[in-house]
């Protein structure tokens, strides 16, 4: 009985391994694809270079987060993009972003400034608040409001902690899903019924980050909307 236990066991992990290996298989092909994606996207001429203020508390992991954030940003906006000077505000009043030490686990973006955990935050997420961080410039915040609206037209506002149970949404936070893969997209900024932020940029610029291919695939009219923004297209 104990041989055929320890059979059994040997079975398993075998069974255990090979599946361990068609895994790492393919996550190093996804991992292929996304940097070959990546390098599609850059520019030639990387010339999107803000000023950098690092608050205290950020030690060489979440400075190395924050380099390898604002390096992909340099590597896909282009000269000609709205989010890079001269064709926006981005030269005067959003020369700069600062990034600041926090215990939270959800970052944040106020002003130009970028909350971050220093473990918890990764790159994505910090490409993320800095879409939000670049939204404060009036022609872009009108680019990302007119694809809202096109894309939610119609649509019922419903709550977000009703979409995505269990995400810890708040009671005011509301959003018109559209055909999002994430109903987020679609989260709802207003004051006096007027738009003063989106999700759009801060999540388009995530998810072509993170995953490229899949963006491509799965909502190619919003991927377009962001890849034309980068290079300063339409």
């Amino acid at each position: 009985l104990r041989q055929e236990i320890r059979d059994i066991n040997a079975q398993q992990i075998k069974a255990y391994e090979r599946k361990d290996a068609l895994l790492e298989q393919r996550l190093a092909a996804e991992r292929a694809a996304r940097a070959k994606a990546h390098a599609a996207l850059t520019v030639t001429e990387q010339t999107f270079a803000p000023e950098v203020e690092y608050g205290k508390g950020l030690g060489g992991t979440a400075r190395g987060k924050i380099e390898e954030a604002l390096a992909w940003m340099r590597g896909v906006i282009a000269r000609e993009s709205p989010l890079h000077p001269p064709g926006s505000s981005i030269a005067g009043t959003l020369r700069s972003v600062s990034f600041i030490a926090q215990r939270g686990r959800r970052a944040q973006q106020a002003g130009r400034s970028i909350y971050m955990n220093p473990k918890l935050t990764d790159v994505g997420t910090l490409i993320h608040e800095m879409g939000h961080w670049l939204e404060q410039d009036a022609t872009v915040l009108a680019r990302s409001v007119s694809f809202l609206e096109r894309r939610t037209a119609g649509e019922a506002l419903q709550q977000l902690r009703q979409l995505r149970p269990g995400h810890g949404y708040r009671h005011n936070e509301w959003a018109r899903p559209d055909e999002f893969a994430n109903p987020y997209t679609g989260k709802r900024y207003t004051t006096g019924g007027v738009a003063h932020a989106t999700e759009i940029l801060a999540m388009g610029l995530e998810e072509l980050y993170r995953n490229p291919l899949g963006f491509a695939r799965e909502d190619p009219d919003f991927f377009l909307f962001i890849l034309r923004f980068i290079r300063g297209e339409g």
